[in-house]
């Protein structure tokens, strides 16, 4: 863009504070004169400029040319071009999911998002989001069926679905939210066994599943000292298994059993091993299995969701 100070003959200031300038008075001609070079260097290039941007965007999935290319029609809310190629350019259009970081929610801050919560949502208060996201007459009873979403329906809960219905259906929160690895090595948990026994290795990841079950990957490995015994087992601190038995993968480090191990995350926080050769020292366990509740020492990443209207 072109200085103002250097477009115009009556202002105040510099760029980046220049401000237009009113007259003296009655009868005084030095208040900011409207020059051509204004016009072109201003709005009209701007709206230019989006337009042809959105148009290069869009040329390879809209081939017709709707986006981008003037129609010839003023603008006007609900028939408005500019508003169009700006949210196409940029993705930031009805339907296109959003991070929402605000404290507040976003009815609270005005901004045109909805917070996924598995919502049926009025469709005549949001005509565009349902207009981008419904899933079509054609689709609507079998993604219904099928646990889908963004499909029509006469109840706000969802369970009459109706091409003709006035709910339209949103998705709950997505999760996992994040994932994270955990050790014990950084601190943030510790195995424990007895007959000495020492964590050569220790991962966990935790998770939250999208129906709101925790579950927790891990792999445990380490050493005791050479005994008599048939069985072992080892403790992870903060969890909490769900559960009587979870079958899970187990190996033992001296010689060959007579059956592989028998091992176990029991309804604790013990994971837990049988084998046959009495003078086994090296154990390790790995499994994804669910817990009753999140672990004392994970970290949730609660991130919000929310949907562009």
């Amino acid at each position: 863009m072109k200085y103002n100070e250097l477009k115009y003959g009556f202002g105040n200031g510099v760029f980046p504070n220049w401000t237009s300038k009113d007259t003296s008075g009655a009868g005084f001609t030095d208040g900011t004169e409207y020059h051509k070079l204004s016009i072109d260097d201003g709005w009209e290039g701007v709206s230019q400029a989006i337009m042809a941007y959105a148009s290069e965007v869009n040329k390879y999935n809209n081939p017709a040319g709707t986006v981008g290319i003037p129609n010839g029609i003023n603008e006007a809310i609900g028939v408005s071009q500019i508003l169009q190629a700006l949210q196409k350019a940029h993705g930031i259009g009805p339907g296109n999911y959003v991070l929402w970081a605000n404290y507040d929610d976003p009815s609270i801050t005005k901004d045109r998002v909805i917070l996924l919560a598995g919502q049926g949502i009025l469709r005549a208060n949001y005509p565009a989001l349902d207009a981008a996201t419904y899933v079509g007459d054609a689709n609507n009873a079998a993604v219904a069926a099928a646990g889908g979403k963004f499909y029509r329906s006469s109840d706000a809960a969802g369970l009459i679905p109706d091409i003709a219905g006035v709910y339209l259906q949103l998705p709950a929160q997505p999760r996992p939210t994040s994932l994270k690895k955990y050790s014990q090595a950084e601190g943030h948990f510790t195995v424990t066994g007895a007959f000495g026994w020492v964590t050569t290795e220790s991962f966990a990841i935790p998770y939250r599943t999208e129906n709101n079950n925790w579950r927790l990957k891990f792999n445990i490995w380490g050493s005791c000292n050479a005994n008599n015994r048939l069985e072992f087992s080892v403790n992870i601190s903060g969890v909490s298994f769900f559960g009587n038995s979870q079958a899970i993968s187990g190996y033992f480090s001296v010689g060959l059993s007579n059956y592989g191990p028998f091992t176990q995350a029991r309804n604790t926080n013990e994971l837990y091993m049988r084998h046959t050769n009495l003078s086994t020292n090296g154990y390790s366990w790995s499994g994804d299995i669910r817990l009753n509740q999140k672990p004392t020492w994970a970290r949730e990443f609660e991130y919000k969701w929310g949907i562009r209207y």
